[in-house]
């Protein structure tokens, strides 16, 4: 573990330290930890030759993955109960995101949160309803009648009320402040610290700046687009951004296209400036080419989730409404190296990859760049 990881882990500990009702507690890597510590460690502990191992682990939690054996019992029994719920929550989550009117629920940041502010619960026994609750204050009724307050007869517990209109909060402070009021808890700093650190590793874009929502891609880029054509083209030819060949995928063209009318009544331009690409969410997204993370950004409109990679001589590539990011701006990123995952984040109608190219301050048609 790095000087820095062993700061971190230490840090953690002492929060651990502080708090009266540890009961789930396992050893591994050679230490007695509770369930978070081990996480907080897995998170730490990258520099080493356990880097792999440890980030299995953490993706067996969030990715919902076989959980290996080599695993102390108790904290196999543990992720086994973390697991479930989080199954129910990905269940409730698609059911509140059908009467979503603007944005995206994030399953990483709902979980992030559900597992730092229960991880220390040693028997949790939440219902379906509460669940709900939960996810439900990840948004915000714009409607006439309020979700949390209505006494309303046709109110049930299993589905979400039609008249009802979402949008998805985007601040963790007022997430905060819903949880802590309808899920009657209380919510330490600490605990914000913990969310932040667990939704940064498992999706880094979750942290990326969100300046520029609404604004233009030229405008956005334009520093971006002048120093890129300062620097000298990698090379090679441009592959396709998924592993296998991206033709097939093509559900929408660049250029002329009829006008889209999105979930909550935006209506899209008629010009369309790259690929759509129709796949799975999750499905992993490469890099075209060899260059270096540019932009990271994390929008409500337009382009949702996405990033930019320079690849020097004015070419840019863009990937847009992604789920997941898990590069970050300033790293230098290898032809075919997964960068990012499939999603429908931002003005989207269902999960795709939109690709852009942009060469020398114009944005091209990727059929003429991709190989």
């Amino acid at each position: 573990m790095s000087f820095a990881g062993i700061l971190k882990a230490v840090k953690a500990a002492k929060l651990l330290l502080k708090k009266d009702n540890r009961k789930m507690i396992g050893k591994f890597m050679g230490i007695i930890l509770s369930p978070f510590l081990l996480v907080v460690c897995l998170l730490t502990c990258m520099g080493d030759a356990t880097t792999q191992h440890n980030q299995a682990v953490i993706n067996t939690l969030f990715e919902d993955r076989a959980i290996p054996e080599s695993l102390p019992l108790e904290f196999r029994e543990y992720l086994v109960v973390m697991q479930g719920y989080f199954r129910k929550l990905d269940g409730q989550i698609n059911e509140i995101q059908a009467h979503v009117k603007e944005g995206v629920l994030d399953p990483v940041q709902v979980k992030a949160l559900f597992f730092s502010i229960y991880v220390n619960e040693a028997e949790l026994n939440l219902k379906e309803e509460q669940l709900k609750t939960f996810v439900l204050c990840f948004t915000k009724d714009i409607s006439k009648e309020n979700i949390q307050n209505s006494n309303s007869e046709d109110d049930d517990t299993e589905n979400i009320d039609e008249k009802r209109t979402l949008i998805v909060l985007s601040d963790i402070n007022s997430i905060k402040v819903n949880v802590q009021t309808n899920m009657e808890i209380a919510i330490s700093e600490e605990t914000i610290e913990n969310y932040r650190t667990i939704a940064a590793y498992v999706n880094p874009g979750l942290n990326a700046k969100t300046d520029g929502d609404g604004v233009s891609v030229s405008v956005q880029l334009q520093k971006i687009i002048d120093e890129s054509g300062k620097k000298i083209y990698v090379g090679g030819t441009m592959r396709s951004p998924f592993v296998d060949d991206w033709r097939e995928k093509v559900t929408s063209e660049f250029g002329h296209r009829d006008e889209i009318v999105l979930p909550d009544g935006t209506v899209t331009a008629s010009a369309h400036t790259g690929l759509d690409m129709g796949a799975v969410k999750g499905t992993a997204i490469v890099a075209i080419n060899d260059g270096e993370v540019v932009y990271v950004r994390n929008h409500q409109k337009g382009f949702g989730l996405h990033l930019v990679i320079d690849h020097g001589g004015g070419k840019l590539s863009i990937y847009a409404h992604t789920s997941k990011i898990i590069v970050k701006e300033g790293d230098k990123v290898k032809r075919g190296q997964k960068i990012a995952e499939v999603g429908s984040t931002g003005y989207s109608t269902g999960n795709h990859l939109h690709l852009e190219i942009w060469d020398n301050g114009k944005c091209q048609n990727p059929r003429s760049y991709l190989e």
